[in-house]
């Protein structure tokens, strides 16, 4: 038998424990456990708990399943963005890359166009008077010589009398 009432339960006279749940916006009885034929107080009790205590067991196990999904999601979703960012710079440098693949075979494309001149004896002599321009243009476009050419480095890329444009 119980010694003391649970949370909620008052004593009655004849051994009669009543629990009177009110749910917060209604004001009638809800549950209300007597000793009868068919069971006591306490198996009754203990069903009702168990009522209780099932539902609120299982929103707290979907809870903390819920979190570890959320967490695992963000887990991989961190490692995603980290890959994707390691994407981007590796596609960056490819760009790079062929950027000075490509200046590489401009230089080597005006690098030849120049032995071209100097073996031809037909060459125009407006070309043969550029050929130190060639060879300084072939310099600047080469990736590893990286040459300035001051006519072209020294120039700004803004207007001087202001504006973007």
């Amino acid at each position: 038998m119980l010694t003391s009432p649970p949370l909620g339960c008052e004593f009655y006279d004849a051994a009669a424990i009543a629990r009177n749940g009110r749910p917060p916006a209604t004001y009638y009885e809800s549950y209300k456990a007597e000793d009868t034929v068919r069971g006591t107080i306490d198996v009754k009790i203990r069903k009702a708990v168990r009522w209780v205590e099932d539902p609120a067991i299982r929103r707290k196990v979907e809870m903390e399943v819920r979190a570890e999904r959320e967490s695992s999601r963000r887990m991989k979703g961190a490692e995603v963005g980290g890959c994707k960012g390691e994407q981007g710079r590796l596609l960056a440098q490819l760009v790079s890359f062929e950027k000075m693949a490509k200046g590489l075979d401009r230089a080597r494309s005006l690098r030849r166009f120049t032995d071209e001149i100097v073996a031809s004896n037909a060459a125009p002599a407006e070309l043969v008077g550029r050929l130190e321009l060639m060879a300084l243009m072939a310099d600047w476009l080469h990736p590893l010589v990286k040459e300035p050419w001051p006519d072209v480095d020294g120039v700004g890329d803004r207007k001087p009398y202001g504006g973007l444009w």
